[in-house]
């Protein structure tokens, strides 16, 4: 008997208007849409630390230990005591108190679970504190979305004290400071497009270039630290008081310091190392130079 196979394509499904995205945003955005957002960039991935909370169940746990502690204190007193009868309290192989034995179980269990819990929270607590331009985006995100999110559960990104990035970046001060303006938030020359998200409106979210922003710094860097070294030589040359040289001579030095930091992470001791390394092999040779003219 001959038989007949009908291959059925699958059916597509009708993809919403804008309008029905608008008006039934947690149908068709919600948290596929959100989590995608936060998931496509370490600048969106906010998230609590529970700070307080993890405080209150490390104490909750320290205090169930103690109160075992305590237990097994009173029961080797009494094991230990003159008028008991004699109990082999040194031996762990030849017990004969099972009450004793079962406070070290609970204790074990307990200890496990508390030593196991502060060290999970010593990794939450390292982790730095988000970025007010970080929080912004999220916050953003939620007031360009309006209802995609329940807002009882868009409430955490209002904890500000308590936000922490999962991955967060290093960025240099001069570059939290560009990301400031408007301007270079829409420039196209850093501008991106993200592959891994399915739901992306250009409109909504600007994502950038990690790569093209850090070659713009380093250029901008490699063009002052090229000025800071060669125009004190030739300020020098044309000012004739000592006075005025050595005005000049502090001035680019604080002009140095205020450069290194603002382009690094570096701690101020470090930036002051670099100050002191870096900026007296060219201005004080070239002072040097003026004065045995």
């Amino acid at each position: 008997m001959a038989t007949t196979h009908v291959h059925l394509s699958p059916r597509i499904p009708a993809l919403p208007s804008e309008k029905e995205i608008q008006d039934k945003p947690w149908k068709y955005n919600g948290y596929r849409t959100f989590s995608q957002v936060i998931a496509s960039d370490s600048d969106f991935f906010v998230i609590r630390r529970f700070g307080a909370l993890n405080a209150r169940v490390i104490l909750a746990l320290q205090d169930e230990i103690s109160q075992l502690e305590e237990q097994l204190s009173s029961l080797e007193d009494i094991y230990s005591s003159k008028d008991h009868e004699d109990v082999n309290n040194g031996s762990f192989r030849q017990e004969s108190k099972p009450e004793r034995a079962t406070t070290v179980r609970e204790l074990k269990i307990k200890l496990k679970e508390y030593n196991e819990f502060v060290l999970l929270h010593s990794q939450v607590k390292e982790r730095p504190p988000a970025h007010r331009q970080e929080i912004q985006n999220i916050d953003n995100w939620f007031y360009s979305n309006p209802g995609a999110i329940c807002d009882p559960e868009t409430d955490y990104i209002n904890h500000t004290d308590d936000l922490i990035t999962i991955i967060p970046k290093t960025k240099t001060p001069l570059r939290r400071g560009l990301e400031r303006f408007q301007s270079f938030q829409l420039s196209s020359l850093f501008s991106t497009t993200p592959t891994n998200i399915g739901f992306y409106d250009p409109k909504l979210i600007r994502y950038h270039s990690d790569v093209r922003i850090e070659k713009f710094i380093t250029a901008v860097v490699t063009l002052c630290g090229a000025l800071m070294l060669i125009a004190p030589l030739w300020i020098l040359d044309a000012v004739g008081t000592k006075r005025a040289q050595l005005e000049v001579i502090s001035v680019f030095i604080v002009v140095f310091l205020v450069l290194v930091s603002s382009i690094t992470v570096a701690r101020p001791f470090e930036s002051l190392a670099a100050t002191a390394a870096l900026v007296p092999p060219g201005l004080v040779k070239g002072y040097s130079l003026m004065l045995s003219c």
